[in-house]
């Protein structure tokens, strides 16, 4: 097989993985592991994709979640990004069910059926593809947690299996996704209590999200600014690259995501403006 740059393979990868229409934080967090792997490879004095030096990336994030120093979902995401950039070096494409090709696999026949009904459900609400997705995983993982771990069946449900469910799922998601998962196990539970499944309201085990938060948020101070800035070597094409948008950052407040889909098409040099439509909520900037 040829040999392909891994930077030019992780291009090729955040191509590929366009039409699954992730969100724009999962494509974030995939840019993120990607850049772990590039930089462990530069550790390792390579710059040319190797499968086994992949392999390696991937057991060494297996050993850091088996001594307790990342969680879960970190681990998850480390092992799928390299497996996404193996199919795309395999077929120059990717496809979402390659490696989830029967994610209800271990549920029984009744729990299926259940989850399907739920995604029909999700299905004439209308929602958006990624809120939609998220909603059918969580899902997915209360029911495995209901057949699994509980070994109950939904009609017996409590309102403590509930509230013991939150603290379990919460090693797989950051702190600040808990907000959103709490959100799609309230649509399951209401959904279940509509179709007549449980004569308990399991939403109210619940606990609120609690209102957003509003104060100020903290900021670098002058100094910091300069000794981060200063800190970066721009001897290199990567170190100039990094101070460009490390410099974007402060000075403009762009999402990240904005700044690593920046194109030059989107500067007017004369005007000194930048224009773009917003990653997150679609709506143009200048």
């Amino acid at each position: 097989m040829k040999e392909i740059l891994l930077t030019e393979l992780v291009t090729k990868a955040k191509e590929a993985i366009k039409p699954i229409q992730h969100s724009a934080s999962t494509v974030y967090q995939y840019g993120l592991a990607w850049n772990e792997l590039i930089h462990f490879f530069e550790s390792k004095g390579r710059l040319y994709f190797s499968k086994e030096l992949a392999n390696r990336f991937a057991q060494g994030a297996k050993d850091e979640l088996d001594k307790g120093q990342i969680k879960e979902w970190r681990y998850k995401l480390r092992r799928l990004s390299v497996l996404i950039l193996f199919e795309v070096l395999e077929t120059g494409n990717y496809s979402w069910k390659f490696h989830f090709a029967d994610a209800n696999g271990i549920l029984s026949d009744e729990m299926k059926q259940l989850h399907n009904d739920y995604v029909e459900a999700l299905n004439r609400l209308g929602k958006g593809n990624g809120t939609q997705r998220f909603y059918e995983t969580l899902a997915r993982q209360y029911l495995k947690y209901v057949q699994s771990e509980l070994n109950k069946n939904i009609s017996d449900l409590r309102l403590e299996d509930v509230r013991n469910f939150i603290p379990y799922i919460a090693r797989s998601y950051q702190d600040t996704s808990m907000r959103t998962v709490q959100s799609a196990l309230r649509s399951f539970l209401k959904f279940i209590y509509k179709e007549r499944m449980t004569k308990k309201k399991l939403v109210l085990a619940v606990p609120s999200s609690g209102s957003r938060k509003t104060a100020v948020v903290p900021t670098i101070t002058k100094d910091e600014e300069n000794r981060l800035l200063k800190s970066i070597d721009r001897s290199t094409c990567i170190g100039k690259r990094n101070y460009a948008m490390v410099l974007l950052a402060m000075r403009t407040g762009l999402r990240s995501i904005d700044i690593t889909n920046l194109e030059l098409s989107n500067i007017d040099w004369r005007n000194k403006t930048i224009a773009i439509v917003q990653q997150k909520n679609g709506r143009p900037l200048i």
